[in-house]
């Protein structure tokens, strides 16, 4: 038993000296010096060690050529070489080789990663010379040569040097500077919050894909680049570089290489906050049991968030405690326990460790600008404490502007904070209390305040410190500086952040808007907007503000902060992330699309509960509010059209289709044209509206299931039976309103005579007798007369436009030249064949599956005979 054991240790100690010779030739490529007993004790996989033995032994390490390693400034440290053999090492040969298999090759792609990375932190440049590239490359063969990778074998995971030198983004695009302003400073901005913190990285990267990808939709960019697997790369090491601070970028690069760019564990204890510098009786008269003035209570629980942040930052003299941020969280919820309140409350109140890590920087500001400061100053100070004007105001324009113009409401929110951590340099904590009463006005009795100990003798300590601040806010902040009035920051982020989404995570939300940003090419880019904004402008959907509901969602009148009225779609639920993200797709489209007679969308909010379009409010309702009795869902007079209005309401519906089918890049096809869709300004200008909504419509008694969407009625026969919709489809349902326009009804009216139910076979029942002027509106009778040529032509072309053979309808440019007397207006062709039966058309709920039933006479009539 002896022998056999004294044997054992014996193998073991030539392996151990074995792989300790490989360590001494990686640590000479990497112009490492170091103890190899720490390096190997700090290498903690056995069986890594003994795969490294049996390669050394093979004499992979023998040879030790590392080249000129040292005019390559891109070198992998001693550590994540070794890692990299822990992960490549379950992947060996049974000789104990290591080889190239998918999980290995995403390592060893990381290793080089995390070198160019940190490379382009301390220079700001992503590309090194070729010479340089090609030095690089051979250094690292160097290393995992002599740690048992076969060096022929590099090239199967990272190509070869040409992606370290070449500007595969063009010439512009070399820096991370380049990339930064490209993008306005946002890059990749507030949607890092989808790697932070999360149990998969699948969002992530789906949305820094996103991120990545809206770089085409910049006009200086060159998109034949930007779509090469080449410049997506260089793009990711420029975003994740651009991450900021260290552990978000360490998030991003953990989901996108499967590595963090620097090793920076989280703590698994709070030391850094101090839960009982304040006094707590104003959260719990808020939030507990009493709820005294509750509704305060997140305010205030956030508010005490900032001021345990501000008293680290002037305890310490540093901003910074990001490797403790998920600790402190965990610590905070457990505080809230202890002091007789809920939890839960760190949720509702929708607090994120996200924030402290994010709101170090805005935009590409290093302080907050003198003249912002000075205007501050004239309204905050304890003194002049709104005297002159309002404090919160004036610091929301100072956060807005410097967040700027398309800003998502949380940038401007983190931009607030960041504002108020540059403001003020050397206050007590005294005096921050007075400026957070003075931007709150909470009550007394909810006034939060600190020990009288820390208020009292905290200024002298903050004076004679001189600690500099970390990271980028070193620059901005004074010696002994720390986060005075962030305090207010914090605390105008709380009501901004309450504002923002009560449903729906900020990370679900900042899908969607790297989803817009990266889909969007309009000249006019869409206004995010949040869904607690949208629920401040409607009162929270309040069934007054209701001005219209359709299969495709129901419309409310919403009034911005700035006193803008608008109205709010709210679209159908989408049903999963894909008609979430297809909802998107059609509303960028949308957004393009900017015309006289198009209803304009200001702008589009999305999550994973709700789909909503903000559009520009039309006074005078739609065509359907006034032409037909039942009138508007909302308090809106209906007022007689006259023939004139009528009939400039229909070249305007022309006009405006007709920019939609040739104009609009990409072309759409409306496919719900009816008269509520068809909306009227201060002066009866038609605007087309909902075009493209049509598609996320419900399954309601008026509208088609089983993939068709519109209205019935409006819907042209051939996509009823085969559910091919194109622009004549429009330009039936455009018949249609023109008829409605001239007779004064609905498409289907059950109450009238057996022939007169549907308006489409009456006209042409009318037309073959000879008396098409009998169709018009009992109340246009008396100017039949004077307008009795634009009468007949709009009977006429609305004939051509419902006729079932598709390849006799005008297009809508043919339409509107034959209403404007452009073009002469052709003979009526003969009548199309009956489509419907009055039975079908009596029922309550009228019955599609009587029309499509008849697909086999259907589709006898959609072609010309």
């Amino acid at each position: 038993m002896g022998v056999l054991l004294s044997s054992s240790s014996n193998y073991l100690q030539a392996e151990r000296k074995s792989a300790l010779r490989a360590v001494r030739c990686l640590a000479l490529c990497l112009h490492v010096q170091a103890n190899d007993r720490n390096l190997l004790s700090g290498w903690r996989s056995k069986t890594s060690t003994s795969v490294l033995a049996r390669a050394t032994r093979e004499g992979l390490e023998s040879s030790c050529s590392c080249g000129s390693s040292r005019s390559c400034l891109m070198l992998s440290r001693l550590m994540e070489v070794l890692d990299t053999v822990d992960v490549c090492g379950n992947g060996t040969t049974s000789s104990g080789s290591l080889s190239f298999g998918p999980q290995c090759c995403r390592r060893v792609d990381g290793l080089l990663y995390q070198s160019w990375v940190r490379h382009a932190n301390k220079t700001d440049q992503l590309l090194i010379s070729k010479d340089a590239a090609t030095e690089c490359f051979m250094v690292l063969e160097a290393a995992l040569a002599a740690v048992g990778f076969p060096r022929n074998g590099l090239a199967t995971c990272l190509g070869n040097s040409t992606k370290l030198w070449r500007p595969a983004c063009g010439d512009t695009l070399t820096t991370v500077a380049a990339f930064e302003k490209l993008t306005n400073y946002s890059y990749p901005g507030v949607a890092s919050a989808t790697c932070w913190d999360q149990p998969s990285c699948g969002v992530c990267i789906a949305t820094m894909d996103y991120v990545v990808s809206s770089l085409q939709n910049i006009d200086q960019t060159d998109t034949s680049l930007i779509n090469t697997a080449e410049c997506k790369e260089l793009a990711q090491i420029a975003l994740v570089t651009a991450a900021y601070p260290l552990t978000l970028a360490n998030s991003i690069a953990t989901c996108l290489w499967g590595n963090p760019v620097d090793y920076l564990p989280q703590s698994p204890s709070c030391t850094d906050l101090d839960f009982n510098v304040l006094d707590w009786s104003a959260a719990y008269k808020s939030c507990g049991p009493t709820a005294y003035r509750s509704d305060l209570c997140c305010d205030i629980i956030f508010t005490m968030t900032s001021m345990f942040w501000y008293e680290y930052a002037n305890r310490t003299g540093m901003l910074n405690f990001e490797g403790q941020v998920l600790a402190c969280s965990a610590q905070f919820k457990a505080e809230l326990v202890a002091h007789g309140l809920s939890a839960t409350l760190y949720n509702q109140c929708q607090l994120t460790s996200f924030i402290f890590l994010f709101a170090q920087r805005c935009k590409n500001f290093t302080s907050t600008p003198v003249v912002l400061r000075e205007q501050l100053n004239a309204v905050c100070d304890s003194n002049r404490c709104n005297k002159t004007g309002s404090c919160p105001l004036v610091f929301q324009q100072v956060y807005t502007s410097m967040a700027g113009p398309g800003a998502d409401i949380y940038t401007q929110g983190l931009c607030g904070i960041f504002s108020a951590v540059s403001w003020y340099g050397s206050l007590g904590l005294s005096e921050i209390q007075e400026r957070i009463q003075c931007y709150n006005g909470f009550p007394d009795e909810l006034q939060i305040r600190y020990s009288a100990a820390k208020s009292g003798g905290q200024r002298k300590a903050h004076r004679s410190r001189k600690k500099v601040l970390v990271l980028s806010l070193t620059s901005i902040l004074a010696l002994g500086s720390v986060l005075a009035l962030a305090v207010l920051g914090v605390v105008m982020w709380r009501r901004v952040w309450r504002r923002a989404e009560h449903s729906q995570s900020m990370q679900d939300e900042s899908i969607f808007r790297a989803k817009l940003l990266a889909k969007s090419k309009s000249l006019e880019p869409l206004q995010w907007f949040s869904l607690g904004e949208l629920e401040a402008a409607t009162k929270s959907f309040a069934t007054e503000r209701l001005i219209g509901e359709g299969g495709s969602g129901k419309v409310y009148l919403g009034e911005l902060l700035d006193g803008t009225r608008v109205a709010i779609k709210e679209i159908a639920k989408p049903s999963s992330m894909r008609g979430t993200e297809e909802f998107m797709t059609e509303v960028t489209s949308m957004g393009s699309c900017r015309h006289r007679h198009i209803l304009g969308i200001k702008g589009v909010h999305a999550s994973n509960d709700h789909a909503m379009l903000i559009y520009e409010y039309m006074p005078n309702g739609s065509i359907e509010d006034h032409l037909f009795a039942s009138g508007p869902i909302s308090a809106r007079p209906a007022r007689s059209l006259d023939w004139k209005q009528r009939f400039q309401i229909a070249l305007g519906t022309a006009k405006g289709l007709i920019y939609l089918h040739e104009d609009c890049k990409p072309r759409i096809i409306h496919r719900d044209v009816k008269p509520s869709n068809i909306l009227l300004d201060k002066e009866l200008e038609a605007k087309v509206a909902d075009f493209g909504v049509a598609k996320f419509a419900r399954d309601e008694d008026t509208h088609v299931s089983t993939g068709v969407r519109g209205t019935w009625g409006y819907l042209s026969p051939e996509y009823v039976a085969t559910g091919q919709v194109s622009e004549k489809s429009d330009v039936y349902a455009f018949g249609v309103v023109l008829l409605c326009l001239v007779t004064g009804r609905r498409p289907t009216d059950s109450s009238r005579n057996d022939e007169e139910v549907f308006l489409t076979e009456w006209a042409w029942t009318v037309a073959s007798g000879g008396d098409l002027l009998s169709l018009v509106d009992p109340a246009l009778r008396t100017s039949v007369d004077e307008h009795k040529s634009s009468m007949l032509a709009a009977l006429q072309v609305a004939l051509r436009c419902v006729h079932t053979v598709v390849t006799l309808r005008p297009t809508m440019r043919e339409c509107l030249a034959m209403l404007s007397e452009q073009m002469d207006l052709p003979p009526l062709p003969p009548p199309p064949a009956t489509l419907f039966t009055v039975s079908s058309g009596r029922t309550g709920n009228t019955s599609w599956s009587e029309v499509t039933k008849s697909s086999s006479v259907l589709s006898t009539l959609l072609v010309e005979k």
